[in-house]
C-alpha cells in the first residue's frame, strides 16, 4: 500500500462532494442496469410486477449484485463487470466510512471518477442501442 501524508487527505466540502459523486454515480449504474435488463434480457411479456422487482419498486426486489450477475450471464457486462466492481468498492468505502479521510492519490480518486463517468456514459448509450450493447458484450467500453 502506498504511504501518503496527511496533506494528501481530502476533507471538508470537497470530501463530501466526492462521496456524493460516487454514491450518486453508482446509483446511476444501478438505474441503467435495471433498464438494460428491461430492454435486453427480459421479454416484453413480463408484467409490471416483474419490472418493479427488477428496478426495486416492489419488495422483495432484486439486489444490484443480482442485476449485475443477470447482465453478466446475459453477456451484456462481459466487458465492464470488473470496472463496475472497482467503482462499487470505492463507493462502499466512501459511503460506509463517512469520517474516514479520502486520500486523493492512494484512492486514485481522479482516475476512478473518470472511470465512473465512462461506465455511466456506456450504460446510458446501451439502453436503446444494440451496437453499444454488442460492444459491451465483446469487451468494449470504458477502460
Amino acid at each position: 500500500m502506498q504511504q501518503t501524508s496527511d496533506s494528501d487527505d481530502i476533507g471538508g466540502d470537497l470530501r463530501d462532494d466526492i462521496r456524493f459523486f460516487f454514491v450518486w454515480g453508482y446509483a446511476a449504474i444501478e438505474y441503467y442496469s435495471a433498464h438494460l435488463i428491461r430492454t435486453y434480457p427480459i421479454d416484453d411479456r413480463f408484467d409490471k410486477g416483474t419490472w418493479g422487482y427488477v428496478i426495486g419498486e416492489s419488495r422483495p426486489s432484486i439486489s444490484q449484485s443480482h442485476r449485475e450477475e443477470l447482465l453478466k450471464q446475459s453477456g451484456i457486462f462481459n466487458g465492464i463487470e470488473g470496472r463496475i466492481g472497482n467503482i462499487r468498492q470505492l463507493r462502499n468505502k466512501f459511503a460506509h466510512s463517512p469520517f474516514k479521510p479520502i486520500r486523493w492519490q492512494e484512492d486514485d480518486v481522479e482516475r476512478e471518477m473518470e472511470k465512473l463517468i465512462d461506465i455511466i456514459d456506456t450504460l446510458y448509450a446501451a439502453v436503446d442501442n444494440e451496437e453499444v450493447k454488442e460492444e459491451i458484450r465483446t469487451g468494449g467500453g470504458p477502460e
